[in-house]
């Protein structure tokens, strides 16, 4: 599988670039490539993670290790259209979403 750019419709880079949209451990080396690539591309580093279908622990700890990679690059990493799954698994494991620069929509 390729790691190659791609973007959603939106401009931002498509978290199904990888061919396969689960965040999980099955998929974790393709994936920390993506994430390296999004980091290092410049300006700020903004993830659209609305196709993901299924994130487990290795998923949100592989987003949380971009987003410090990205701090201490001085780029902060935005993620935008947070699958409920991603949302999900952050709850699961006692990361809070802003630990991983995770947009949410405000609560009604």
């Amino acid at each position: 599988m390729s790691a190659a750019a791609s973007h959603s419709s939106s401009g931002y880079p498509s978290s199904d670039r990888s061919g396969q949209p689960d965040l999980t451990i099955a998929h974790a080396a393709t994936w920390r490539a993506i994430l390296l690539e999004v980091v290092k591309s410049g300006g700020v580093p903004t993830l659209d993670l609305g196709a993901v279908e299924a994130c487990d622990t290795i998923g949100v700890q592989l987003l949380r290790s971009a987003a410090v990679t990205a701090r201490k690059a001085g780029t902060p990493l935005r993620i935008v259209r947070a699958a409920p799954c991603v949302i999900e698994a952050c709850d699961k494991t006692g990361i809070r979403p802003s630990d991983i620069a995770l947009d949410l929509p405000p609560k009604p």
